[in-house]
């Protein structure tokens, strides 16, 4: 135990030192109906999120969104604590005028707000008018919590890039209904510690070779 903390802090570290820190990707309900699936599962991971030299980056809407950004946000800003990453949110428009964010959009949590032309919608997941590609082409690394179409397919596009690690944050498999095989489910905090360290060791290593700082 006391190699595999101190394996943890050296990672932490090596990370924190870095000019761009990791971004993390957090999707997961729509739905405020489905709270019982998501609301403590967003609140810890926007709680460890914080903790860590990370950006937290969600599609900027309600629900789990709001909550993993709302946990991030003031976990981070309580007194005596470290100013951590940034809570950033990719904005879907206005279906009828791209000027215009969609209604509801971003919610007041997101600190740095990332407007887009790209309305998408129902049905619309995965195609040229989603945001979930740049939400998916952005992140180091992504946790999915319990959600629906929209969460299915950022996964689904994130699974494309074998590069890209996921974690699905739920006990049940059916919290997230079409979850592909190839993706694993945890439920554990520790599984999202584990999790977090792989995507640093990702970070470093491409960091390493690319010679970027």
């Amino acid at each position: 135990m006391p190699k595999i903390q101190d394996e943890a802090e050296r990672l932490v570290g090596s990370v924190r030192e870095m000019r761009r820190w990791p971004v993390i990707l957090v999707v997961g309900s729509r739905d405020e109906k489905r709270a019982d699936d998501w609301s403590d599962r967003a609140e810890t991971v926007g709680q460890l999120l914080a903790q860590m030299p990370v950006h937290l980056l969600t599609g900027a809407g309600p629900a789990a969104m709001a909550a993993v950004s709302q946990a991030f946000v003031e976990w981070r800003s309580q007194d005596g604590r470290p100013a951590e990453g940034k809570c950033i949110g990719i904005v879907p428009c206005d279906a009828a005028d791209p000027a215009k964010p969609k209604k509801g959009y971003p919610n007041p949590f997101v600190e740095i707000a990332i407007h887009t032309h790209l309305p998408g919608g129902l049905g619309k997941e995965k195609s040229n008018e989603s945001r979930n590609h740049i939400n998916v082409l952005t992140a180091d690394g992504i946790i999915a919590l319990p959600g629906g179409a929209g969460t299915l397919a950022e996964i689904e596009l994130a699974a494309v890039n074998k590069e890209k690690r996921i974690i699905a944050y739920v006990d049940n498999r059916k919290m997230i209904e079409g979850l592909p095989k190839g993706i694993r489910n945890q439920g554990g905090k520790e599984a999202l510690m584990v999790f977090l360290l792989d995507v640093f060791r990702d970070v470093l290593r491409q960091r390493s070779t690319s010679g970027r700082p």
